[in-house]
């Protein structure tokens, strides 16, 4: 069967890499991994046993970088996708989509596409158009604009760059609670080499649809209720989730979003959902596979694949369908760290620290699937735990796993 499929090269070394390789491999593709200069979880799977060590992806190493690639395609005839996973790799790719030979097919959605997804301005502009909620905001891209920008859209608030490429104080989005921390931020702004959100804060549960699309056409959801995540005021990476039955409003507002970009293949729209109001308000599209994509995979949607195949073909790869309801994800080496974190912030209630690794305890009994860790590939769970652990033994059995 393997020899029936083509290779698909693989690139970018995250924790969704390992749903996507375990994905590809029980479906019958051979796959080639792409290994950077630092290594993840997913080289040490049993299913990454063919590796490509190339030069850093980024623009200052392009001519290298696509010099290295012509001499594997040369040598390897038998790879006909490129897969990059992460952000980064998509990003890319999308500036030098023209690089690549016209006999592999990349899979990731148009370039227009992902550019739209990727600027939260441009996309503001098309919420509108499609009727999507979302809340108020300025755009900010001097620093005299701060203090006039923070008066418009009042306090609480939430400060953002424009692209996922920036980060404010380590942070992908701030919290402002009062004119005195805007204060903060006037006197002391951030990078003024993009411009910057300031939105109105919306209090509610974050719901993240995966959907596979067809030319503009929804083919394939499910939703997932993010119930904790690295922060404690929720700005943080989701380490928690259900799926729940789909919401009217928001399988609408998906189904308008994917027809207006006239997308194909997979992604995530994230939404927020105040359920007491049962108002809505969007956050952002990832042009990409999710982060914590394994629980759209245990819930029946086998992105990955799907994907492979639909880049092949240029055709629909699957049957209309909703994913399982009530299936539980967990995120134990994203949950360690917070914690670890947390119990020296002092803004932190020492009740909530001491309820936290109780609710580990619940979370790692309860999930129905744990995003890096498969009793079938063990290694790269194990290696992961490991290192947030800083277990003595550490060096020892990392040896032993890279002889696997």
């Amino acid at each position: 069967m393997h020899a029936s499929l083509p290779t698909v090269l693989v690139l970018g070394d995250y924790r969704q890499t390992l749903t996507v390789i375990r994905s590809l491999r029980r479906s019958g593709y051979p796959l080639v991994l792409g290994s950077g200069e630092s290594r993840g979880p997913a080289s040490l799977s049993r299913h990454a046993k063919d590796v490509w060590k190339h030069p850093p992806l980024d623009e200052a190493n392009r001519e290298s970088f696509f010099s290295a690639l012509k001499c594997l395609l040369d040598a390897r005839p038998d790879i006909r996708c490129l897969f990059p996973v992460g952000e980064w790799q998509i990003t890319f790719f999308t500036l030098h989509r023209d690089a690549l030979p016209v006999s592999i097919k990349p899979v990731m959605p148009g370039s227009e596409v992902v550019k739209l997804c990727l600027n939260k301005v441009d996309m503001f502009t098309i919420l509108e158009e499609c009727a999507v909620p979302f809340s108020d905001y300025r755009i900010v891209s001097g620093e005299d604009e701060w203090e006039s920008a923070f008066e418009a859209v009042g306090f609480p608030c939430i400060i953002k760059a424009e692209t996922e490429q920036f980060r404010i104080k380590g942070k992908k989005a701030l919290i402002v609670n009062s004119p005195q921390d805007a204060n903060q931020i006037v006197c002391d702004p951030p990078n003024a080499s993009t411009r910057w959100i300031i939105q109105r804060y919306f209090s509610g549960k974050r719901h993240n649809v995966y959907f596979f699309a067809d030319r503009g056409a929804l083919r394939a959801t499910v939703e997932v209720r993010i119930d904790r995540n690295t922060q404690i005021d929720d700005t943080g990476l989701a380490t928690e989730g259900i799926s729940v039955k789909p919401s009217p409003q928001l399988m609408r507002h998906t189904k308008q979003l994917v027809s207006r970009l006239n997308y194909c293949g997979a992604g995530c729209a994230q939404y927020l959902v105040n359920q007491a109001s049962n108002e809505i308000s969007f956050l952002e599209i990832n042009s990409r596979l999710g982060a914590n994509y394994a629980i759209a995979h245990h819930c029946g949607l086998d992105l990955a694949t799907w994907w492979v195949t639909y880049s092949l073909n240029s055709a629909p790869a699957i049957q209309s369908q909703y994913g399982v309801e009530g299936k539980r994800y967990y995120w134990l080496t994203g949950d360690i760290p917070a914690f670890k974190q947390a119990v020296f912030k002092k803004n932190i209630p020492i009740k909530r620290k001491l309820v936290w690794p109780l609710q580990m305890i619940v979370s790692l009994m309860r999930a129905n699937v744990h995003i890096v860790w498969d009793w079938r590939d063990p290694y790269p769970g194990l290696h992961k735990l490991m290192e947030t652990m800083h277990i003595s033994l550490k060096k020892r059995i990392k040896g032993l796993l890279s002889n696997h």
